[in-house]
Order: structure tokens, then C-alpha cells, then sequence
């Protein structure tokens, strides 16, 4: 009795182990160590299970069932053909014949460095080793992209290592394969993989697979896998921009093939599930209309699992507003992308409709038709953008403007508004340029090459019509932005409530009145009619899970819990009742913030941190994620203060005395709790803040919408008789152990651990019908 119970459990809580067998594909990344790695151990890894652990996770491989194995990157440290054919061939090497790879960043290494390696040297250039060991598997050599179909999926091999393939950009060698391979498979389940993930909380996310998501996106892709981070994680659907969006992309990252564990550096929006603990593999069952996935650990290397189901985004609607898949370089002055709006709102990203720089020392020239724009502040050069917005059904809950960076600087620019809209790209010159508004509407910050800049717009943007804005700086070290005519064309990034909603309250640069301390974390406004997460008690006989609404659009505005300033030059000094908190270069004064978070009832989408500038400062404050929570307000100082994290959430910009300054933290929220930030500058000019003693408490304020189903759990209706429910179990049964006798016996035992089974895997072995 209690098998049966048992297995019409797991048969309810997978549905799909009652359908006829569906193809299933294992995958995962970051396997092992060199054999010259004093912890390769003759392929046995390290005793504690905690590094170099790829032939455990291989053995989840050999003999485990599935159609397919995909391999996500950095196979071994270098990666050069010596090293496969010695450390890769022995573990995952013995499922080779149904492995389908793509390259990782060390594939493409020469050198080691400090890291003892095998055959690591110029022989490897362009990853030969890899297109050497894989053959016709891993596509054209030098490319590194592929496509082929699994059952109704189609699956999709990408190379993420942009700067060695002609880049990722619609308009590259890879971008224009890629449009056609969707366009040739318009109607299929589709699923992506590449190594260097575009979403991580490992630290390791970058901007290569922008332009690949956006495709995939428009195209209505299902499932992205990744590595790179040593990490396992799993994401909501969110598009390209980190919005999250149902009719968005799941990413899962599984760098958990068996090298080591990194750490989790901040929680990136969307992310749902985290682990450091345990290496395995994801093993994604695809089904004609929907997927499922279980992470399988590898045995003596830890015992996190994880496991559900989705459907397909061809199994319903698709967002009305799509953008293109065509690959010109110019951008429609159409949204893209665009869920369906309601009464959760949604978010649109539009692209410039008319973009051009001005330069003060050639005062008649235009440049309108430039792959790239411009600042500088000696010559004075300026960059000018123009947006329509259209198509917003309801309250605009953020806007922020992203630019593309080709190279660096250390102040970043200044944004405000241009209220006249009626400059033409092809004629503005700095002669006949409108002034910039008065009033400017934030910084960039620190700028790094080759990645997004941002900053916040939303108190310049309402609602739809056309907007113009300026770009400037006073430094001098000039900077260039892709334009719309670059790859990386500017993007004004939407978040909007529900049509007809009340507008979230949104911050100003005046001042309000500070709240009693702690702070209530009432949304404003309040969400409305969220509905209970219980279901309703079905006459039926078969229980059904209801999806219910959570949650609906909606901000708060947070103040510190705790805040302080510690002194390097009075390491023993604490400042924690201060009226003020201060930064400082020399001698170095850092500050610290603490907010507890409460009432979030949905999922973040923008999170800005605002802090009152008592003085003035050019260069301005870098905000980092402080991962201590435990810091006592007073009591902290420079001896005992928690670290700084590794990651940079953002910068402020130039500080202009008696304003709000503000950085966007969205990366490092997700939802309720408690979240500690520090502030440092390099800058000797030191600057005086607001504490939350001061007459403007800093601020954090969230905006959220909702998006998020809540799947109640399944129950029998009340008076269910026993002999119907008898009945459902039994049938439940025969279909699930026909499943289960399917699955090789190491699959068997491992559900029925995961379901708290003992006896499931000696009753399944009974049956023993082909496998489909």
C-alpha cells in the first residue's frame, strides 16, 4: 500500500511520467581540472567532493537514458586537444556520440598562466582543440553554431565568445544564421544554449548574448542555458533587458559539471532558485507543447535537486507587438519587444527614432549617419536622442534610458531633458542645436567599455509621445556610444501599470517628510484586489490546479533600518547618530546602509537607491551590495565594518550640492528582506549625505508588477468516496510504473529518493518494456 501510495504521488506530481516517453537531454557545464591539477586525483577528484568532480557527474551520463547530452563550455581548464583526449575522453567522453557542445572562454585559451596545464599553448589558437576533439558536432570549425530538433523541439547551439566569431550583433556572421534558423522554424519549441550567461548572481554575467536573447525573444524561445558561473540557477521568463515578462525566456545556468563552486555575488531580478552546494546535471524532458526539467546531483558531491514544469510559448498566445528578427542595423522606431498589456501592465523597450552628436569645435557639421555618438568636455561635443513612444496601456512605473559604451571614462555623462523635438538627425549641427533642459535628470556614472550605461527617466516620461535627450560631461577623455546605426543601437526601457491605473508615486528631487523610523513599508499606491492563493474546493472528482493572479503593480519608498559612516583615519570611531553620512577618497570614509524590505507582492523591476547630497562633488559615489546584515548601526567602524561586495551595483555621477542623487540596485533585489549597501569614492574631494537622523533619510524605492502565477497545491473535492479515489490512484499506477520501468535503474532510484520512496526502485524493475 504504501508503493502504491508512493507512486501515484510521484505520478500527480509529474504529469509527465503518465505520458507516452518524451525525448530527455542532459546538460551542463565548467566540468574539470588539467591532469597536471594537484587536485585531479587520476580522475577521482578531491575526497570532500569539491573539486574536479567531472567523472561523477558523468556517471549521471553512462547509461542514464538520454538522447541527448549538452555540453555548455569550458570543458576543462584550456581546453586544448591533449587535454580532451586525456581528461575529457575517460569521463564525458564516454557519452560523446550523442553530445552536442558549444565553446566556453577557456576553449579559446593559448596560455595557463599560473595553472598547470596540458598542452596549452599557440597550437590551440581559435579553439582547435575543441573543433579538433568534437568534429562535425560542434559545427562548422571557427563558428561554433549549430542547430538540430529533439522530438517537436528545436534546439539551438550558439557561440558566446563574440570577439573571436565576428560578434553577436544581428548584423554578424552569427546574428544573420541565427535570424534565418528562426525564420526556417517558426512554430516549434525552442531551446538555446551558450556559455557566458547574460543574467547570473554569480558575477559573471555579461552583455555577449544581448543580441542573441533579442533574437530568441522575438521569436518566442522558450528555455536558455548557460555556464560560466560555477553555479546553478534558475530564472523566471524575462526578456533581454532583465524585465520579466511571461512571454520571456527562462534561463537555467548550469556550471555544475564538476570543476569547483563559485559564490553567489547579488541576486540578480528574476532569479528563483540558487545553489553553490552540489555538482549534476539538468535533465530537461521535452514534451510536444511543454517541458520539464529535475537537476540531478552527483553522487558524494551534495544533495540539492530542483524540479518543475512550463509550457511553451507556442502552446498559447504570443505578444502582439513583436519585434522584428531582421538583421539591418538600423532599428524600427516600432517597440520591441512588448508583452501583451492588462491589468498587470507590462514593459516595451524603443530604440531612437533619430539619434546625432554635436561638436562645439566644428560648429557647422553634422554627423546623423555615424555608427557612433559623442561626449566630450574640451571640445565641448554633445549627443542628441529623440524615442516615440506609443502603445503604453496604462501608468508608467519606470523609464530608463540604456546607451551602449565603445569605450571608457571615469565620470560618465550627465542626462537631461530636451524639450524641443523638432531637430532632424541629418541637419542638427552645434550651431542650430536646442539648448538642453535646465534640469538634469541623473548621471551614468563610472563608464566601462563595452557595456550598458543607464540612467533613470521616468520623471521626464508620463506617457506616450515623442521625447528628446542630451548627453554631456566636463571631462575631458572623450567617450563613444554606439548609435542607432551601430550594432548596439540606444534603448528607452518602459515598465507600465495595469491600463487605468493610478500612477506609482514616484520620487522628486524636493524633499519629504521623514517617516517614524523604522519605516512602514505600505505599498503606495496599496495593491488591490489580490486574490486569496487557496483554491476553490472542485465538485469534480480529478483535482485541478488553479492558477491565480498574484499580487498586482505597485511602489514603495523605503528609508534605512540602519546607517552609519566608518573613517579609516579613526578606525575605532563610530558616526552611527550622525545627522550626516560622508565619503571620502583620502583619507578613505566609506558609508553603510541597511533596508529591510517588506510588502513586495510581486516581482521587482526597478530598484533605486536615493541618497540627499548635502555638497558637492565632480566624480561621485560608487554603490556596492554588503552581503553582512549583522552590522550594528552603533557600533560599526572601520575595524569591524563588513566588506564591500565584488560587483559594482552602480555609480551616482557628478554631485551637485542640496539634490537627490540616485543608482540603480535593481540586480540586487528580488523581493522582501534585508539588503545592506555601501558607498566609497576615489575621489579626495570628500561629500556630506543625508543619514536617516538628517532631514533627508536616504531612500530605496521599488517598483514591482506582477506577472507571477501561483499554482495551488491539487486536493480531492470535500466527501470525495473512497472507492473513486481508490480508483484514480490505481489507474494513476499502472501508467506510472510502465513510465518508471522505462527509466534505467540509477533514474529510478533517484525519483524515488526525491519522493521519499525507498521501495519504488524494486517494485519498477518488474516491468521492463522497451524504452520509447
Amino acid at each position: 500500500m504504501a508503493t502504491l501510495a508512493c507512486t501515484a504521488a510521484l505520478a500527480v506530481a509529474h504529469p509527465a511520467a503518465v505520458a507516452a516517453a518524451d525525448p530527455t537531454v542532459a546538460a551542463a557545464g565548467d566540468y574539470g581540472c588539467d591532469p597536471l591539477d594537484p587536485d585531479y586525483n587520476n580522475l577521482d577528484g578531491t575526497p570532500d567532493g569539491k573539486q574536479c568532480e567531472q567523472k561523477a557527474t558523468s556517471n549521471l551520463l553512462v547509461n542514464g537514458g538520454f538522447d541527448k547530452v549538452l555540453a555548455l563550455g569550458d570543458q576543462h581548464y584550456c581546453g586544448s586537444l591533449a587535454e580532451y583526449q586525456q581528461a575529457y575522453d575517460q569521463t564525458w567522453g564516454r557519452v560523446k556520440a550523442i553530445t552536442r557542445p558549444v565553446p566556453g572562454n577557456h576553449e579559446y585559451l593559448t596560455a595557463g598562466g599560473s595553472t598547470p596545464t596540458t598542452g596549452c599553448d599557440s597550437s590551440n589558437a581559435g579553439a582547435a582543440g575543441y573543433f579538433g576533439y568534437f568534429g562535425a558536432a560542434a559545427g562548422t570549425a571557427g563558428q561554433g553554431w549549430y542547430s538540430y530538433d529533439v522530438g517537436a523541439w528545436h534546439l539551438i547551439a550558439l557561440n558566446s565568445n563574440c570577439g573571436n566569431v565576428g560578434g553577436c550583433a544581428p548584423s554578424s556572421p552569427q546574428g544573420l544564421w541565427l535570424a534565418a534558423d528562426l525564420a526556417a522554424h517558426p512554430n516549434q519549441c525552442t531551446l538555446a544554449y551558450w556559455h557566458i550567461p547574460l543574467f547570473s548572481s554569480g558575477g559573471r554575467a555579461a552583455q555577449n548574448g544581448y543580441w542573441l536573447w533579442q533574437q530568441l525573444y522575438a521569436a518566442h524561445a522558450d528555455v536558455v542555458l548557460d555556464g560560466h558561473d560555477h553555479i546553478y540557477e534558475r530564472f523566471d521568463p524575462q526578456d533581454a533587458n532583465g524585465l520579466a515578462d511571461a512571454n520571456g525566456i527562462r534561463e537555467f545556468i548550469v556550471g555544475t559539471g564538476g570543476a569547483n563552486h563559485t559564490s553567489i555575488a547579488a541576486v540578480a531580478a528574476n532569479s528563483v532558485v540558487r545553489d553553490t552546494t552540489t555538482f549534476g546535471v539538468l535533465a530537461l524532458t521535452l514534451h510536444s507543447n511543454s517541458y520539464s526539467w529535475v537537476f540531478e546531483p552527483a553522487a558524494g558531491t551534495g544533495t540539492f535537486t530542483d524540479s518543475g514544469s512550463a509550457s511553451c510559448h507556442n502552446s498559447g498566445p504570443v505578444p502582439s507587438a513583436s519585434p522584428s528578427v531582421g538583421v539591418t542595423a538600423t532599428p524600427s522606431a516600432s517597440p520591441s519587444p512588448t508583452p501583451s498589456s492588462g491589468a498587470s501592465g507590462g514593459s516595451m523597450t524603443f530604440n531612437p527614432v533619430a539619434d546625432s552628436y554635436v561638436d562645439a569645435s566644428a560648429p557647422t557639421a553634422t554627423h546623423g549617419s555615424a555608427a557612433s555618438l559623442r561626449i566630450d568636455g574640451s571640445p565641448v561635443v554633445r549627443t542628441y536622442l529623440r524615442f516615440n513612444v506609443s502603445g503604453i496601456a496604462g501608468a508608467v512605473i519606470s523609464a530608463t534610458l540604456r546607451v551602449w559604451a565603445n569605450t571608457a571614462q571615469t565620470t560618465g555623462y550627465d542626462l537631461y531633458a530636451v524639450s524641443d523635438n523638432t531637430w532632424s538627425e541629418t541637419m542638427i549641427t552645434n550651431a542650430n542645436a536646442p539648448p538642453f533642459g535646465a534640469t538634469r535628470l541623473g548621471g551614468s556614472g563610472r563608464i566601462t567599455a563595452g557595456t550598458w550605461t543607464s540612467v533613470s527617466v521616468t520623471s521626464a516620461i508620463r506617457a506616450n509621445g515623442t521625447f528628446s535627450f542630451g548627453l554631456s560631461t566636463t571631462n575631458s577623455t572623450a567617450v563613444s556610444f554606439s548609435s542607432r546605426e551601430g550594432p548596439y543601437p540606444a534603448q528607452l526601457v518602459i515598465v507600465y501599470s495595469g491600463a487605468g491605473g493610478t500612477p506609482s508615486s514616484s520620487p522628486t528631487g524636493t524633499a519629504t517628510t521623514p517617516p517614524t523610523n523604522p519605516p512602514t513599508a505600505t505599498p503606495t499606491p496599496s495593491p488591490t484586489g489580490t486574490p486569496t492563493a487557496s483554491p476553490t474546493a472542485s465538485p469534480s472528482p480529478t483535482p485541478v490546479p488553479t492558477t491565480t493572479p498574484i499580487g498586482s503593480s505597485g511602489s514603495a519608498t523605503f528609508t534605512p533600518v540602519a546607517d552609519s559612516y566608518v573613517d579609516a583615519s579613526v578606525p575605532a570611531g563610530n558616526f552611527g547618530k550622525s545627522a550626516q553620512v560622508r565619503i571620502d577618497g583620502s583619507p578613505v570614509v566609506r558609508t553603510y546602509l541597511r533596508f529591510s524590505l517588506t510588502g513586495i507582492n510581486g516581482t521587482v523591476t526597478s530598484a533605486v537607491l536615493r541618497v540627499y547630497a548635502n555638497s558637492a562633488q565632480t566624480l561621485g559615489y560608487d554603490a556596492y551590495p554588503v552581503a553582512g546584515n549583522t552590522w550594528v548601526e552603533s557600533a560599526i567602524t572601520n575595524a569591524n565594518a563588513p566588506s564591500f561586495g565584488a560587483g559594482r551595483l552602480g555609480s551616482s555621477g557628478r554631485i551637485t550640492a542640496a539634490t537627490w542623487t540616485s543608482v540603480d540596485v535593481t540586480s540586487a533585489i528580488s523581493g522582501s528582506g534585508v539588503f545592506s549597501f555601501g558607498l566609497s569614492t576615489t575621489s579626495s574631494t570628500a561629500v556630506s549625505l543625508s543619514s536617516r537622523e538628517g532631514a533627508h533619510p536616504p531612500q530605496l524605492v521599488i517598483t514591482w508588477t506582477s506577472g507571477a502565477s501561483l499554482v495551488a497545491p491539487m486536493q480531492p473535492s470535500r466527501g470525495e468516496p473512497w472507492p473513486a479515489t481508490l480508483s484514480l490512484l490505481a489507474t494513476l499506477l499502472g501508467a506510472a510504473l510502465l513510465r518508471f520501468a522505462s527509466w534505467p535503474p540509477r533514474r529510478r532510484e533517484a525519483a524515488g529518493r526525491r519522493a521519499g520512496c525507498r521501495s519504488i526502485g524494486v517494485v519498477a524493475p518488474a516491468i521492463r518494456p522497451a524504452r520509447g
